[in-house]
């Protein structure tokens, strides 16, 4: 029988690194268990390869496993196609096509080099996608972007606040709080809709994802039963020390 100092620690364990979805994109194919593929226009496509989910042109990766309401989010991606190009995390998404341009409504990160205009910006924004009404911007903050590098990037959801950490910077570089209504459950990932869409200027648009991990966050309530557990735990163990008698 395990001991309660054991048991206490395996809750614990359990409750604070509760894995949703992993994926280091190592196979040779996007794994069906984990994600859904959809490619919007005739220049889409999602493929894996050395390591990476590669998107072209607004291919799309939507999750089979819904997000819990709190939740930690990390990865790491390159631009390594157009200047013009946006990575996109869409969060408590139902996965259905909202605008001509192929995108999703949902609580968005953006992840952008530049504007269509060539601003550097706000190039990082927290976003209420609810379209057909208009995008409503809530978090921004600029951060310089380069063509084919690798970023970290980690998203973290706490009850109505949404912080973004960028490359390793241990301060959020946003922190925006939203009463977002959620259209749906899911995670999605894109980047930019290229020719195939009618845009010259995202034309060639490509993203390569190396990895993303999502771990559930416990709510309050849980770290409090954990407590409860941990200290009726304590004390039987105290109480077993005293009672035990050493035998010369």
């Amino acid at each position: 029988m395990k001991s309660p100092l054991i048991i206490v620690g395996l809750l614990f364990a359990s409750a604070v690194h509760a894995q949703v979805i992993v994926d280091d994109f190592n196979g040779s194919s996007i794994n069906s268990s984990l994600w859904t593929v959809s490619t919007p226009f005739s220049d889409s496509s999602v493929t894996e390869s050395g390591g990476d989910a590669i998107f072209n042109n607004r291919g799309r990766l939507l999750s089979t496993t819904a997000l819990p309401s709190d939740f930690t989010l990390t990865g790491q991606f390159a631009f390594t196609g157009s200047a013009f190009d946006h990575f996109e995390v869409v969060t408590f998404t139902n996965g259905v096509q909202s605008t001509a341009s192929g995108e999703f409504n949902g609580l968005t990160v953006e992840f952008g080099l530049q504007t269509d205009g060539g601003s550097t910006t706000n190039n990082i924004e927290v976003e209420e996608a609810n379209f057909p009404t208009s995008a409503t911007s809530i978090g921004a903050a600029t951060v310089p972007i380069s063509l084919n590098t690798l970023y970290d990037f980690e998203l973290v959801k706490s009850g109505n606040d949404l912080s973004v950490y960028f490359n390793d910077d241990p301060t959020a570089i946003i922190t925006a709080a939203s009463t977002y209504t959620n259209v749906g459950p899911d995670l999605a990932m894109y980047n930019r809709e290229g020719a195939g869409a009618g845009s010259s200027i995202s034309a060639g648009s490509q993203v390569q994802l190396n990895d993303i991990s999502v771990q559930s966050v416990p709510e309050p309530a849980s770290f409090s039963l954990i407590l409860s557990i941990a200290a009726i735990a304590f004390t039987l163990i105290s109480r077993k020390s005293k009672n035990t008698t050493v035998k010369l």
